[in-house]
Formats: C-alpha cells, structure tokens, sequence
C-alpha cells in the first residue's frame, strides 16, 4: 500500500456529534470527523457511531491533524440494502443528505477535519456462491460512492468486507470517483472471513490492487482478543509505509429480551486500544456497541498508557480474557 495518508499515530475516538464538539474542547490536541448516518427505517437523518482521529501527523493535508470515521448508515447504503426499505431508486439522494450532515457538521468545528464516506457489503453472495455479477457489485458501489463524493466527503472507508471479490468491487466503486479509500475485512473467531480468508490473504489482495487503499486492517469480529489476534497476524506482513487499522467490538454479543448487547466495559475496551497498538496498528478504534464512554477510555488510555511490546497469547488473556 502506497499511502497518501499521513503517517498514523495514537487514535482518540468520539461517539457522535455531540461528543465530537465535548471532546474537541477537552482534548485539543485531537481533531474527529463526524460519521455519516440516515437510518432507513426512520427516514431520518442522525449523527452517530465510532468516530476516529489520528494525532500528531505530518503529510499533504491540511492542518496538524486528520480524521476518520467508520459512516453509521452510509454503510448499508448501496441498492441491495436499501432495496430492502423500497429504497433502492433514493441511492443518490440518500448518500449526498448523509455525506452533507457530516460535512457540515465537520465544518462547524472550526478545524480541518476529513469526512469519510462508509461502504459496507451488499448482503448478496457473488457468483458462482450467489446470483450477483461482480460487474453489478462494482457498478452498485461506484453509484454509492459517486453519491457520497458529490456530498463533499474526502475519502471512503470500505469495511466488514468477508469476500474478497465484494472487497475488489467496493474499491474498485470507490476509485471510480478518483478519491482516496481504506478498506478493512471482517474475521471470526477461527480467524478467517465468513468466506475463509486469512489475514495475510487479505492484506496482499489488498496490497495488490490498483490503486492500493491508503490504509487496510480489521473491524468487527468475534471480539477485542479475536480483533488484537488477527492485527498480529497482519502486522508481519506490512511493510515499513503500511497503515494498519484495527476496530474490534465492544466484548462479545449477548442476547437479551432487549435484544442484542455487547459485555465489553470502557475498562475493557481500553486495555484493547493499548494491545492492539503495541501489536502494530495505527488506526484504532470501536465497532459493534461501542458507547461514547468506551470511547473516551480508549482515547485517554492510549494518550496516557506508554507504548509496550508486541503482545503475546499470555497478556491477550490477562487483560481480555479466554474469549
């Protein structure tokens, strides 16, 4: 991979707007980007979701600090979601309202922030597995990412990818606009995609494409210990440019009578940030359940925690437990 990122330092998450403007003013040494949103099951628009900044940069962009943010329904934004709302003729309409409520809200905060647009998967399987053409993955994608592009974001973060040839689609959708893009894949708990990838697979398809996103890692999982597993495995890999991002899970999904919840604490969820980092990734941050105080821990841990050394099985288990 052949960045035009700055090269990534520590990572400071927020939650939403709210909190991006509360921690702005707490912790001025960080910048956020504001998370795309539109929730279609509500019509409305929101502001919302894992918000990451990078610290201490140096590179082409403008200001002392860069962001990102994983989108909160940008991310099932392409037809075949959104078909399933009777959505999939708003596409257009959609992704520009989303990616303009982040710009704006980027904007307002008076400091250079970048705004990117989250693609996720198309819920379909590809042929032969399935009935989707790659061209029609590719053409979704590029229609998403075109949306996005004319609502003013700067980049795109393709991510929970589990197929490499969906991953090749989404990237290749996102280049069509001639914009930048990151890209992470989703591992289980044996440590492969649902489609049997590995990490080390993943990374050089990755590396391989052309052009090559800025940035490439993990999100999602199983769990925080499954997310640092995998981020040691991709780190062998890398090369010295190489940004690596990690986004696990806040804990382990649990069922409920009030549905799905994740037992993951701030605590937790810090000593992961922390891990993960001494593993070697650049970009960290939350997924799945993930609150805004999970994220406040993770960003004053890592500024407070001294880096430590590669992480082994033994202090994986220590500080994260079995799962």
């Amino acid at each position: 991979m052949t960045s035009t990122l700055p090269a990534a330092c520590e990572v400071c998450p927020v939650h939403n707007a709210e909190n991006l403007i509360k921690l702005g003013v707490d912790m001025e040494s960080w910048d956020f980007v504001v998370a795309l949103a539109g929730n279609p099951n509500t019509g409305k628009s929101t502001v919302f979701n894992a918000l990451t900044g990078l610290r201490q940069h140096t590179g082409n962009w403008p200001g002392k600090t860069v962001a990102r943010a994983e989108g909160g329904y940008s991310f099932g934004g392409n037809r075949f979601i959104l078909d399933r709302y009777e959505l999939a003729d708003q596409v257009q309409a959609y992704n520009e309202a989303a990616a303009k409520v982040s710009r704006r809200c980027a904007d307002e905060t008076g400091r250079p922030i970048l705004v990117c647009g989250s693609m996720g998967p198309t819920g379909q399987l590809l042929k032969p597995l399935g009935k989707l053409t790659v061209e029609e993955a590719e053409e979704a994608y590029a229609e998403q990412a075109a949306a996005l592009a004319s609502g003013g974001v700067d980049y795109f973060w393709v991510e929970t990818m589990s197929s490499l040839d969906e991953m090749a689609a989404a990237m290749t959708g996102a280049a069509s606009t001639r914009l930048p893009f990151a890209a992470t894949m989703s591992f289980d708990s044996k440590g492969r995609t649902m489609m049997g990838t590995t990490p080390e697979a993943a990374l050089e398809a990755a590396k391989t494409f052309d052009p090559a996103p800025v940035a490439f890692g993990a999100n999602c999982g199983s769990n925080p210990k499954q997310l640092v597993e995998v981020i040691l495995k991709i780190v062998q890999s890398v090369s010295s440019n190489d940004i690596v991002i990690a986004k696990g899970n806040c804990g382990t999904p649990r069922l409920g009578a009030e549905g799905i919840s994740y037992d993951g604490t701030p605590e937790i969820m810090a000593d992961y940030a922390c891990l993960v980092r001494d593993a070697g990734a650049h970009i960290i941050g939350g997924c799945c359940g993930t609150s805004a105080d999970h994220l406040r821990a993770i960003g004053e841990t890592l500024a407070a925690r001294p880096r430590g050394q590669i992480p082994d099985q033994a202090k994986l288990v220590e500080l994260l437990g079995e799962e």
